[in-house]
């Protein structure tokens, strides 16, 4: 939760750092943990679109969702062993 200089809320930001190589680790250990962080987050900010918001953090294509009230910012980097997976959201 990030504030906006001013006591209030700038943004909601939702990071999962995808394991995709295993450094001895293994890869994607913390999956459903990440989706079930997003899947709680948009159904309180897209609730008809909670299907859409999950397919997009599966991705590797940017996207933006829009919810009754707030925009959904799904941003993916991919790195050599960790792809970047963040959804940011902000109110319209």
């Amino acid at each position: 939760i990030n504030e906006d200089g001013d006591g209030g809320v700038e943004n909601v930001k939702v990071m999962w750092n995808d394991w995709t190589r295993d450094t001895g680790y293994g890869t994607h250990t913390d999956q459903a943990q990440a989706f079930a962080w997003l899947s709680a987050l948009a159904t309180r900010y897209a609730p008809q679109k909670v299907d859409a918001v999950l397919n997009a953090f599966a991705s590797n294509s940017d996207v933006s969702i829009e919810g009754p009230a707030h925009i959904l910012r799904y941003t993916y980097w991919k790195g050599p062993a960790i792809d970047e997976r963040l959804v940011t959201i902000t109110a319209k």
